[in-house]
């Protein structure tokens, strides 16, 4: 009984994102882009992942590394 509940709780939470999920990939092109898609948006996109990293992956990483290890 525990298990059935547990799997119809899982369910019940996961519906929302998973349709979501489903509705947001339908409204995209064959090719993966949406209305906003484009050079200038995945440009846009790139800039973001590589600060995202440079200013917070590596540093957070660098600051847990033992003294040893440091570059």
């Amino acid at each position: 009984m525990l298990a059935l509940t547990a799997v119809v709780t899982a369910l019940v939470g996961l519906r929302p994102p998973l349709r979501t999920a489903v509705r947001r990939r339908s409204d995209r092109g064959l090719d993966g882009q949406g209305p906003e898609g484009g050079d200038a948006v995945e440009g846009a996109r790139e800039k973001w992942r590589q600060a995202l990293l440079e200013r917070g992956v590596l540093p957070y990483l660098r600051s847990h590394l033992p003294e040893s290890l440091a570059p």
